[in-house]
């Protein structure tokens, strides 16, 4: 009788928990989907903003866009070589919401390499490490005309 009811506390137990685990992946999911639409938001204020006057904070990346924030934050380094480890770190301390993607080093490792392939960055390679610049070459002029004949090219 003594391990009937063992059994029977060890199987309540096991319910609660997975019950816990459900509760937790609901509001894991719930977690994400608000920073999602928080970041969103965050995006489309840093574009009305400047269009009513309000001033737009460059160093808040919280509401830009994944590829954007990678190029700001380059940006702000005119001329300076920057690891990909260097990139993430700066763009959490801006603000951006690195905790939205599964894998946030693969994705800015992705989007690197596909502003080297547009001729938008350029990189270097020191042994096991690759590092990633703004070229300093491009005018902010011709910087936003490579970006806008990118958009009209979509």
């Amino acid at each position: 009788m003594v391990e009937t009811d063992y059994k029977a506390m060890v199987e309540n137990l096991r319910k609660r928990l997975a019950e816990i685990d459900a509760e937790r992946a609901e509001i894991e999911a719930r977690r994400s989907d608000l920073e999602k639409e928080t970041a969103s938001i965050k995006e489309a204020l840093s574009h009305l903003l400047p269009l009513c006057g309000e001033i737009f904070d460059p160093n808040d990346l919280s509401g830009a866009g994944f590829t954007n924030a990678i190029r700001s934050v380059l940006a702000s380094y005119v001329g300076k070589w920057l690891s990909a480890s260097e990139v993430r770190e700066s763009l959490g301390q801006r603000g951006f919401q690195l905790s939205v993607y599964s894998n946030p080093m693969a994705s800015i490792y992705k989007i690197l390499s596909r502003l080297v392939e547009s001729g938008e960055i350029e990189s270097k390679s020191e042994g096991a490490n690759v590092f990633y610049r703004t070229k300093p070459e491009a005018s902010l002029l011709e910087r936003v005309a490579l970006l806008d004949s990118k958009k009209r090219s979509q």
